[in-house]
């Protein structure tokens, strides 16, 4: 069942419950959050809301509650001719998954004219067969390249 869902940019305000999203995300099973701070937040927030920033932050709404979250980012490719925006963070409040939220939301960011972008990048846990699964439906496939990554200290 689809729900009347808005998404918009981040406000000051939204940083409270913005918190407790992000360590919903950042924790399984009702563990403690891992790799993740109110420090690293604000800095992201700090990033993403900057003026000029390849990034955003929208925040998603059901009247006047907030029930998601996510963090997007913006680069050029030179492979697909185009920008692509990478899927950094997506995330749903438990109460509201499986309601049509995460699909309304591409739907709002494919026809969003201020993405002008030509593709969609996400990663995802490789035994998170529901999101795989929810990805896939979407139309989301996986890539012939591998992610790889070199952490700096």
């Amino acid at each position: 069942m689809d729900m009347d869902v808005t998404f918009r940019h981040y406000y000051d305000d939204d940083f409270g419950v913005l918190i407790k999203m992000v360590l919903g995300q950042y924790s399984k099973d009702g563990l403690k959050p891992t790799n993740m701070s109110e420090e690293k937040i604000a800095l992201s927030v700090e990033k993403l809301t900057v003026e000029g920033s390849n990034g955003q932050l929208f925040i998603f709404k059901k009247g006047a509650e907030t029930i998601g979250y996510s963090i997007i980012n913006r680069f050029w490719s030179n492979e697909f001719s185009g920008y692509i925006l990478y899927i950094d963070e997506l995330y749903v409040m438990p109460e509201s998954r499986s309601q049509g939220v995460g699909a309304q939301f591409f739907d709002f960011l494919r026809t969003n004219p201020e993405n002008e972008s030509v593709a969609f990048m996400l990663e995802t846990v490789r035994d998170n067969e529901k999101a795989i699964k929810f990805y896939q439906k979407l139309g989301f496939t996986t890539h012939h390249n591998h992610l790889m990554f070199n952490l700096l200290a």
